[in-house]
């Protein structure tokens, strides 16, 4: 209890015991002098000084309960005070951290959209450069490798026709001439076969080895314009979210901001 409340209570309870005392000695004067007929007023005062004392006692322990009373809604101001402050606080803490975390998902979503972007354009580039480029070096490398084959089949078996014509005499060793013959048989069916296995090779380059390669360039590319449409959807997405929880966050603020008094304005009008 504060020191005022208490020097107020004395102050009261003084007053009401001085009251009794004077009512008291009033009497006694107004009675006469004292006799066997005075005896019931001293009784009288008596029963009116013990009245005055109950009632000082109980002004006083009402001007202690009010004094008590008015501590504690004192305390709960300052801790509704101290609430307010920490709500605030808090709510502001919570507008920064949203804020930070808005521009980092932002930055996220735009650099995965431009990391998307560059993926599709390499992976364009790349069929671009194989279906213009290498498929037609491809093709002319194995015409050359055909030309090359076929002619050294050609040539070989010239050389054997040369060689069976120049050995038909009568004058050169059998076995000379039957190895020299062997040798360029053999050569011959080498070149036969390895001017066979190119042209193997060519169809299934033609057929197989190329659209394949194509189409896998072409998946990679439809694979990157679908994760660019996905960043663009993500970059969207984090943009509105970053909008709707910046909202929410100022909303809060400006709600812990606001005045008690001002929300109890609004509830009674509401009531009213």
């Amino acid at each position: 209890m504060s020191s005022f409340l208490r020097t107020s209570v004395a102050a009261l309870t003084l007053a009401v015991i001085s009251s009794s005392c004077v009512f008291a000695v009033g009497t006694g004067s107004d009675d006469g002098p004292a006799d066997k007929a005075g005896k019931p007023h001293v009784a009288a005062g008596a029963q009116v000084a013990g009245a005055a004392g109950k009632d000082a006692a109980a002004a006083a322990a009402g001007a202690e309960a009010l004094a008590k009373k008015a501590e504690a809604e004192a305390k709960a101001r300052a801790r509704k005070v101290e609430k307010k402050e920490r709500e605030i606080a808090y709510a502001r803490m919570e507008l920064a951290i949203a804020e930070m975390g808005a521009q980092a998902d932002l930055v996220d979503a735009e650099q995965g959209l431009e990391h998307a972007r560059q993926e599709l354009e390499t992976a364009r580039t790349e069929l671009q450069h194989f279906q213009k480029v290498e498929m037609l070096f491809d093709q002319e490398d194995q015409k050359l490798d055909l030309d090359r084959s076929a002619e050294n089949a050609v040539q070989q078996k010239q050389e054997l026709e040369e060689l069976m014509a120049m050995y038909k005499a009568d004058e050169y060793a059998k076995m000379t001439k039957e190895l020299v013959i062997r040798r360029g048989k053999f050569q011959l069916e080498m070149a036969e076969r390895s001017n066979a296995l190119e042209q193997k090779r060519a169809a299934d380059r033609q057929s197989h080895a190329w659209p394949m390669k194509a189409r896998e360039l072409g998946l990679s590319v439809a694979k990157a314009e679908q994760a660019v449409g996905a960043a663009e959807a993500k970059l969207a997405k984090t943009k509105s979210q970053n909008e709707l929880d910046l909202l929410r966050a100022r909303h809060k603020l400006a709600d812990a901001e606001r005045p008690d008094d001002e929300e109890d304005a609004g509830g009674e009008s509401k009531g009213a």
